[in-house]
């Protein structure tokens, strides 16, 4: 999930290959009192937070294809040569409240932009950055 316009969110779906850090658009608004949080909170399964037709038709494209950026106009695919460092953070994000979440990964990119992406449900966060650096992406100095 990642923040838009400080109250707003959007979950993805990211994909990380080794040129790419794609992310496809699941799910819209997320609110600690939508019945999908609440059993995402009792399960911890991030699952429940997505949008099933959405998550299907981005599976069928290629990651960071045309036809996948197509899909919606959030999807997104970062070279991974824009990427100046990836980070993972795993202090719970302030604002989530009772939204399952396991932390966050940082994208500081070239341009001095930044990402911020949170783990939603029950995610090894430190197990994914390890996964992401054998991919060939720069760690924080």
């Amino acid at each position: 999930m990642e923040y838009y316009l400080l109250m707003w969110n959007r979950s993805f779906e990211v994909t990380i290959t080794s040129s790419l850090v794609c992310g496809a658009f699941v799910r819209g608004a997320i609110a600690a009192t939508f019945p999908s949080v609440v059993a995402a909170r009792v399960s911890n399964d991030a699952t429940r937070l997505v949008n099933a037709k959405r998550l299907a038709r981005s599976r069928a494209e290629e990651p960071g294809s045309p036809g996948y950026l197509a899909l919606h106009r959030f999807n997104f695919a970062i070279p991974q040569s824009m990427i100046a460092s990836i980070r993972f953070d795993p202090k719970p994000k302030w604002g989530m409240g009772p939204v399952p979440h396991s932390g966050r990964l940082h994208l500081d990119l070239r341009d001095r932009k930044s990402r911020e992406l949170i783990l939603l449900g029950s995610q090894d966060g430190a197990a994914h950055l390890r996964a992401i650096r054998q991919l060939g992406y720069p760690a924080a100095v």
